[in-house]
């Protein structure tokens, strides 16, 4: 029996065998659980030689199967975030390290924090002087309000907002004043100050000891002056359309069809303003006028209004509400100037 069970299996032929098999019906007779059950899998894993493995996975290709959306979509990041101790953490983290790796500089660059200061001063500023500027803009609307109840004007509602806008209507005596005040004491200083460092640079280049003394030849430092008063108004108005007085109040200088002066009409304006102060009935106009003019305005055909640049000149909004509720004219606010 020994020898014939050796010789019938060397008989068999394992292809053959093979071939004859039908392996879906053999699966189909296998109890997987069982043979799961059998399976012992850590002597599996402490046998498999894990380095090994992982350098034979290609892990482009297996990356480039993952798909990490779904993946991310399974992930429970309230829980993943429960489990992280963020102490012990930061107490890993290396601050100084840290500190040490940072680009200050780069960082300053990007942010433009300059820029950002310089923005933000800049607009304390223009707050400030917008702030300002509505103050006088409604001590203008009281004073020339009392001009029209004077003058007996009939009146129609125009505003019924608060902060109502006053831009591009005709400038008030007291925003006026200031801006001619303003003018008047920038001119003064330049004057002196330029007449001080003209005759330091002549006396170092020449070397002559000039003094000059403003209290003696008074006709002739008048007349100085009054040159440099004259080129002051004239270069401003026609580069800027305003000088810096009237800048600083926020007024501009037009013609009557609201085009900017003209250079001779700026120079006649100029002339004639001696007259409407020295006989201050020139003046008048600018309170009781209907388009607010003085003596010289009307001559040199000219208006001044509000503008304060890309800005919006506005009432002050408690003073608009009382005028609103008062009933706001027409000729109460500073008149919209209108071309002839």
């Amino acid at each position: 029996m020994r020898t014939i069970v050796p010789s019938a299996v060397d008989a068999v032929d394992p292809d053959d065998l093979l071939e004859r098999i039908d392996v879906n019906k053999l699966m189909d007779r296998v109890d997987i659980n069982r043979v799961l059950d059998r399976v012992d899998v850590n002597r599996i894993v402490d046998r498999a030689d894990l380095d090994q493995m992982l350098r034979q996975v290609a892990l482009d290709a297996l990356l480039d199967r993952v798909d990490v959306d779904r993946l991310l979509d399974q992930v429970d990041v309230d829980r993943l975030l429960d489990r992280v101790d963020v102490q012990q953490l930061l107490d890993r983290v290396d601050i100084e390290a840290l500190v040490k790796r940072v680009d200050v500089e780069a960082i300053v660059a990007r942010a433009r924090v300059e820029s950002l200061v310089g923005k933000s001063a800049a607009g304390m500023a223009y707050s400030t002087l917008d702030l300002c500027r509505r103050q006088v803009v409604g001590i203008d609307v009281v004073l020339l309000r009392m001009g029209d109840k004077m003058m007996r004007r009939d009146v129609r509602t125009v505003a019924e907002a608060e902060g109502a806008s006053v831009t591009g209507q005709f400038a008030g005596p007291l925003s006026r004043l200031l801006a001619f005040a303003a003018d008047v004491a920038l001119l003064s200083v330049l004057f002196t100050f330029g007449l001080s460092v003209g005759t330091y640079l002549f006396n170092l280049f020449t070397g002559n000891n000039v003094n000059i003394e403003l209290t003696s030849g008074g006709p002739f430092w008048l007349a100085i002056f009054i040159l440099w008063a004259i080129l002051y108004i004239l270069g401003t108005t026609e580069i800027a359309g305003r000088t810096p007085g009237k800048g600083l109040v926020g007024l501009r200088v037009l013609s009557d069809n609201r085009e900017p002066l003209r250079a001779r009409a700026d120079l006649v304006r100029i002339l004639m303003l001696p007259l409407s102060c020295i006989f201050l009935i020139g003046l008048l106009g600018i309170e009781f006028g209907r388009r607010r003019k003085a003596f010289h305005d009307v001559v040199a055909h000219s208006i001044v209004v509000y503008d304060w640049g890309d800005r919006p000149a506005e009432m002050p909004a408690p003073l608009t509400r009382w005028l609103v509720q008062r009933g706001l004219d027409e000729e109460t606010l500073p008149t919209r100037a209108r071309p002839r």
